[in-house]
């Protein structure tokens, strides 16, 4: 009885533990899930440019994050294009970047390593 007392313990206080660092530390963490996409997406899709343009950059495959949330709105991903590694959007295409350094562009939004711009 009294090893499942200690475990009982344990686990509580674990649990406690948990929840304080959760708590304290969570909001510092937006890196860490994306948080800092969403505003650049939904200044992207107000747009009444399409298709959308999704580069994957140095920040990883960002383009989930645009199919995520157009599934969860009910949007069509037909509405977003994928672009190569090492390829070149068109020029005047509107483009969700997680590149964070685009070149020959006009930014029109960051946020974070993130970037809604114009392709030249």
């Amino acid at each position: 009885m009294s090893i499942l007392a200690v475990l009982l313990a344990a686990t509580v206080a674990q649990a406690v533990d948990f929840q304080v660092i959760f708590w304290r530390e969570g909001p510092k963490r937006y890196f860490a899930f994306d948080a800092l996409y969403k505003p650049l997406y939904d200044v992207a899709v107000a747009r009444p440019e399409r298709p959308i343009y999704l580069e994957n950059g140095h920040w990883g495959p960002a383009y989930m994050d645009a199919y995520w949330y157009a599934t969860v709105e009910g949007r069509s991903i037909s509405e977003f294009v994928r672009i190569a590694e090492r390829a070149k959007p068109p020029s005047g295409a509107i483009v969700l970047s997680s590149n964070s350094d685009c070149q020959n562009c006009d930014v029109i939004k960051k946020s974070g390593a993130y970037e809604l711009y114009r392709a030249k």
